[in-house]
């Protein structure tokens, strides 16, 4: 498969109100060549606006959630590579979940003191972890360029 930069797909997977940093990371991807699958954190906007606390406004359609839900669950599955960025929550590990069975690269992005203390489940075989916001990025290209030449 011959695949350029500009077609490199990623998959961001974090907590909702992480939706600020995960738009920094997707726009670093972009300046790059590499577009998001699924970009939810139009969501966390429309949730929690420039605060941090949950808007009384929230997303309340069952049939809204399901639709972001599978939004969710197709950019994982569409993706070349999965980028983790803790803190995550429930929605985030069931998509490090769907990525891991459908063995996509994995990259876990820990935060240090605001992420949550670590599941053994970040420690599954192929999956890597740094600290680094920079060195998760450039990794995460790395392993869709090796899993590209692999093709």
């Amino acid at each position: 498969m011959n695949q350029t930069k500009t077609e490199f797909k990623v998959y961001i997977a974090s907590t909702l109100s992480n939706w600020k940093r995960v738009r920094s990371i997707r726009d670093q991807l972009a300046d790059r060549g590499v577009k998001l699958t699924y970009d939810w954190t139009q969501w966390g906007e429309d949730i929690y606006g420039s605060g941090t606390e949950v808007r009384p406004a929230g997303i309340k359609s069952d049939e809204k959630l399901a639709e972001i839900a599978m939004g969710e669950v197709n950019g994982v599955r569409d993706a070349d590579a999965i980028l983790l960025v803790l803190p995550g929550e429930r929605g985030s590990h069931f998509e490090l979940a769907i990525a891991w069975v459908a063995r996509k690269p994995i990259v876990v992005l820990t935060d240090g003191e605001t992420a949550p203390r670590p599941t053994s489940f970040h420690y599954l075989p192929r999956i890597e972890r740094t600290d680094n916001e920079q060195v998760a990025i450039d990794r995460t290209i790395e392993l869709i360029e090796m899993g590209l030449s692999d093709d």
